[in-house]
């Protein structure tokens, strides 16, 4: 089995490919966090509006572990940005009882000058927007979370961030049971002997894109980190099941997504 790796981002720091995530029960969100620390987690992917900030803190208490050898990813609300950044970062500083973050998204360059936010990105930009917040940014984003799974495997997107130095973090990586169910995952899963949810987690690594799976059982924790190592064609057989299918954001009947239509996201 492959150790699970850290990508380097364009800031010099080094985050873990694999951070733990929930945004289940609430209150006891701290439980299911303590459980992913304890399984081996040092990357923790929150946001304000997950509710999750407060369980992020009470677990890393809880646990032991020093804060500086945990990553903590949170994300301003859409709502929140313009004269409210410094506002909602602040109220997440509180929530997470920490000085700094290691990562958060928006247009925040300064507070990364500040050095409460170790590296700023963003979520669900296309290559479209990304050129266009290229335009005018002075720090290249670090990361740029989207939904990402073999069937959007987004590689025109993969290739663009690879040139300019912003690390992928894949959320749905796994597909749900859509991709979970997947014939041809499900005969490599057989030939390792590990789940499909395992094999999807090792074709992203792989690929030297970052995941977030969410999960609150402390076994499937630990199997997040217990990835094989794929032969090469396997790799090229899971990323022949491409075709361009949203699953988590897919449009609804009006064709849009949170408001927007996919040709004004970029998709």
């Amino acid at each position: 089995m492959a150790d699970v790796p850290k990508f380097k981002l364009n800031t010099g720091a080094e985050m873990p490919a694999i951070a733990g995530t929930t945004q289940e029960r609430r209150r006891e969100a701290w439980r299911f966090i303590l459980s992913g620390l304890k399984s081996g987690y040092r990357l923790i992917d929150t946001a304000w509006n997950y509710g999750t900030e407060k369980g992020t803190a009470e677990a890393i208490r809880k646990s032991g572990i020093p804060r500086s050898d945990v990553w903590i990813t949170t994300k301003l609300h859409h709502q929140h940005h313009g004269p409210y950044v410094e506002e909602f970062f602040e109220e997440s500083l509180k929530n997470l009882e920490t000085d700094y973050v290691d990562l958060t998204w928006a247009r925040m360059e300064k507070l990364y000058d500040s050095g409460r936010a170790k590296a700023i990105g963003v979520s669900n930009f296309s290559v479209k927007n990304l050129e266009k917040l290229l335009e005018t940014a002075k720090v290249v984003p670090a990361v740029n979370q989207v939904e990402m799974h073999p069937y959007l495997a987004q590689q025109e997107l993969k290739d663009f961030c690879d040139d300019k130095g912003i690390v992928l973090t894949a959320y749905t990586p796994t597909g749900y049971d859509t991709v979970r169910s997947d014939a041809v995952i499900n005969e490599i899963a057989e030939k390792y002997k590990v789940s499909p949810a395992q094999i999807i987690l090792s074709w992203h690594v792989a690929r030297g894109v970052s995941v977030v799976p969410r999960s609150s059982k402390e076994q499937r924790q630990k199997d997040n980190f217990n990835l094989p190592k794929l032969d090469p064609e396997d790799i090229k057989r899971i990323d022949a099941l491409d075709r361009n299918q949203r699953i988590c954001n897919a449009a609804n009947e009006r064709g849009k997504v949170w408001g927007w239509t996919y040709e004004q996201l970029g998709w």
